[in-house]
């Protein structure tokens, strides 16, 4: 059956419909060439438009939420960033701390004897015992208490050493220089009796 220009092919057919809409309207539409030019113009506009409207400003809301996370990011990053200098800080001093623990009880208390015996040489005739006193206060009682508890821990007990550091305690200026040569000497014996 041949379709007329007044009979429209069946809307379940719609390739020769828009065909034979456009044959029974072309007269029209070359007749009217701007305004179709301007409707086809304006409804590309209206298109690219609306377009921008909703993809661009879902882009917008992406891009601010990807720059708010990445600020995040990186705001976490430099906290992390300052506590692994803070924890590398540590461990170099936690690593001081152990060598110097570790290293040999020995050589401790061969330093430990040096400087007792190098303070007592650097006393000179007119400095006052109480001065000397002062010195020797800032400088060695801690030190001395716990390397008599280092080497006793090893088996290295002194009564010597317990007893001429008692002594010191009480203020005899006349005893004191002889009393940290005691002290320098016992630890030198002690250390000596320590292996490597």
């Amino acid at each position: 059956m041949a379709e007329t220009k007044d009979n429209p092919p069946p809307i379940t057919e719609p390739t020769k419909r828009a065909g034979h809409e456009i044959e029974k309207g072309w007269p029209h539409l070359k007749a009217a060439w701007r305004a179709v030019l301007a409707v086809a113009v304006l409804a590309f506009l209206l298109g690219f438009g609306l377009a921008w409207q909703l993809v661009v400003a879902s882009k917008n809301a992406t891009i601010e939420t990807l720059t708010t996370a990445s600020k995040e990011k990186d705001s976490k990053i430099e906290l992390l960033q300052k506590d692994n200098e803070k924890l590398q800080r540590q461990n170099v001093e936690l690593k001081t701390v152990l060598t110097e623990f570790t290293a040999p009880l020995k050589n401790r208390t061969l330093i430990l004897a040096s400087q007792l015996k190098g303070f007592v040489q650097q006393r000179h005739p007119g400095e006052s015992l109480m001065e000397c006193r002062e010195q020797y206060e800032s400088r060695f009682p801690l030190r001395n208490e716990r390397m008599v508890q280092q080497l006793d821990d090893v088996g290295q007990h002194s009564d010597t050493l317990t007893k001429t550091l008692h002594d010191m305690q009480f203020y005899d200026p006349s005893a004191f220089l002889a009393n940290v040569m005691i002290l320098s000497k016992e630890f030198e014996r002690l250390a000596n009796n320590l292996k490597e």
